[in-house]
């Protein structure tokens, strides 16, 4: 092992490390502060989100320093405005992280698996994200989520991407996107050489530092795939175009 990558390794190891031990102990000292001294279970919530969102950044910026990663951010222009329903890929084990990290008042939906990660219990339950286990509520508490400003971060795989096959996205996502009316802010997500993906334990430290791009796209209006009475067919639509638009963007990358 090169020292190059033996450091790679040794940070990525110190970055998780602290991620996990962070992820536990900082919602047990920050959470009960909360509920004393923010009464509206609203206005606690959002500031759950605004900590979360601090501390996922602090992160990246630690990860960048220590030479793990590289990220570059555009198009941040595009997240001017509130109630945002964000679709992102998902081609690594950070995605969540980083875009929580720049989009302000962030809501996510989460793998309800995830609550029961002790790294990752305290600030979702903080920040009350939104579980994928009962997709009737799950879209009640979007188009909720969304009317009250917040911006919705959906990864419309559903997990991460496998590497070199087509992108195939869940129906999931359009379903949210057609019921509450929303448009969708596309955003695409690249990472090379490819690392911390679904094939890629995150201690496989890659050969290089890992780059990982960060573009935020033009909203796409939904208009065109929205009838009077939405049908599956609508849906499904909508999905195929989706699938289309981002193995195009990605393409070009």
């Amino acid at each position: 092992m090169s020292l190059g990558k033996y450091w790679r390794f040794s940070a990525t190891f110190f970055c998780f490390m602290t991620f996990g031990i962070g992820g536990m102990t900082l919602p047990l000292i920050v959470r009960p502060l909360l509920w004393v001294v923010i009464r509206n279970p609203l206005q606690r919530q959002r500031t759950g989100k605004r900590m979360v969102h601090y501390s996922f950044r602090a992160f990246v910026e630690i990860m960048q320093f220590l030479g793990v990663i590289r990220y570059r951010v555009s198009g941040t222009e595009n997240l001017a405005k509130t109630g945002q329903l964000i679709l992102a890929n998902h081609p690594t084990l950070i995605d969540v992280v980083l875009l929580i990290a720049f989009v302000k008042n962030a809501d996510c939906v989460v793998k309800e698996s995830l609550f029961k990660n002790p790294a990752t219990y305290g600030a979702i339950t903080m920040a009350g994200y939104i579980t994928n286990d009962s997709p009737a509520k799950m879209l009640d508490k979007v188009a909720r989520s969304l009317q009250q400003g917040n911006n919705v971060i959906i990864f419309p795989e559903g997990t991460r991407t496998t590497l070199n096959e087509p992108l195939k996205l869940k129906r999931g996502a359009a379903n949210i996107a057609l019921t509450s009316s929303s448009d969708i802010t596309p955003v695409i997500i690249t990472c090379s050489p490819p690392a911390l993906s679904k094939e890629h334990r995150w201690y496989e430290a890659a050969d290089e530092r890992v780059n990982l791009s960060i573009d935020i796209r033009d909203s796409i209006n939904i208009n065109q795939f929205s009838q009077s009475e939405r049908t599956s067919h609508s849906s499904r639509q909508l999905t195929r175009y989706l699938e289309w638009y981002f193995s195009e963007a990605l393409a070009l990358h």
